[in-house]
């Protein structure tokens, strides 16, 4: 049996949703292989369908803390942030996912924002201002990238040192 075609029936399967990639032995299988690196590389092609089912396992194995540091590691952050500001919003907003996810990293966080990635999640959440809010509560995939987009700056926002100051100034509040 060929490489070729063995990963062809993994990325069927795949498809076909037989593989769990929430489960360990998934992710280590995958990072194993340098599938990890392979998904990677196919953030900076230019066919757009390659580019969402990379982000399609990316979002889903990016949960787990150990694929999060790799993902960090092999740079998909730049590749990642550098996506936010295609003009597909699939691609923008399972970019975004993914970032949310490693970015619950100290060092994803700092690379996030080292690489302009704030301002990106920012522009994603412009609304013209005389866009009909009615109109835009039935365009689900505007919603989904507004809510894509918030989901990123949320887990950006988040820090050891933050959550400290909370802690004291609720314990000042008498909380």
């Amino acid at each position: 049996v060929s490489t070729q075609s063995t990963g062809k029936q993994w990325y069927q399967r795949r498809v076909r949703g037989d593989f769990d990639l929430s489960q360990d032995i998934c992710q280590i299988a995958i990072r194993d292989v340098d599938g990890l690196e392979a998904l990677v590389n196919l953030l900076d092609t230019t066919e757009i369908k390659c580019q969402i089912a990379s982000l399609k396992i990316l979002k889903d194995i990016s949960q787990s803390k150990p694929i999060s540091r790799s993902l960090t590691d092999l740079g998909a952050i730049q590749s990642l942030i550098r996506l936010l500001s295609s003009t597909v919003a699939d691609l923008q907003c399972l970019a975004a996912e993914t970032i949310a996810n490693i970015a619950k990293l100290t060092r994803a966080r700092r690379l996030v924002r080292k690489d302009g990635g704030i301002s990106k999640f920012v522009s994603l959440l412009n609304i013209p201002a005389n866009t009909n809010i009615e109109v835009l509560k039935e365009d689900t995939q505007a919603v989904e990238l507004l809510r894509c987009a918030a989901l990123g700056l949320c887990s950006l926002s988040k820090s050891k040192k933050r959550k400290k100051d909370d802690g004291e100034s609720r314990t000042k509040r008498g909380m």
